[in-house]
């Protein structure tokens, strides 16, 4: 946390953790969910989501400006956005597909960050008022959806006998 890092890919790190492994791995499988549903697929995102700066579907790499914090919150936009996407394509096949945000978790990934006083008195504040939200604007937005799908599928090297939508 705080350097820009990438995979040997050249994914920013973050990404590639939250959003583009999940997107291959999902996609690797999607064959073998359909041919056995009902199945369901949830992915997990965060309210964080909200934070989310200006969403550049051509700076997927974070290659401008870059924040960890922003890597985050976008990271978890993408959840937001590939779930709506996947909805779309699963419809009608026995796959259902939905998002969620877990609430505020203690990992050691704060342990890692260098969070201000205000900072951790929010944390505080939400791990005891954290309530039911709803998903923000753009992470309905389905141009983005599609659009962040397409960049996917070029960023990890979708093969098309890997496609099963």
């Amino acid at each position: 946390m705080g350097k820009r890092q990438v995979t040997a890919d050249g994914l920013e790190l973050t990404m590639a953790t939250n959003h583009f492994g999940h997107f291959l791995l999902t996609n690797l499988l999607l064959g073998r969910l359909k041919e056995s549903g009902p199945s369901r697929i949830i992915n997990v995102s965060s309210l964080g989501h909200i934070f989310a700066p200006k969403f550049d579907l051509n700076d997927l790499a974070i290659n401008n400006d870059y924040n960890p914090s922003n890597a985050y919150t976008t990271s978890k936009l993408c959840n937001l956005l590939f779930t709506r996407e996947l909805a779309d394509k699963m419809a009608g096949t026995g796959v259902t597909v939905n998002s969620l945000h877990p609430g505020i978790v203690r990992t050691e990934i704060f342990d890692s960050m260098n969070l201000s006083f205000g900072t951790f008195v929010t944390h505080i504040l939400l791990a005891v008022a954290s309530k039911e939200v709803s998903t923000s604007d753009v992470a309905l937005r389905k141009d983005l959806a599609t659009g962040l799908w397409e960049a996917s599928v070029k960023a990890v090297g979708l093969k098309k006998d890997e496609i099963h939508y």
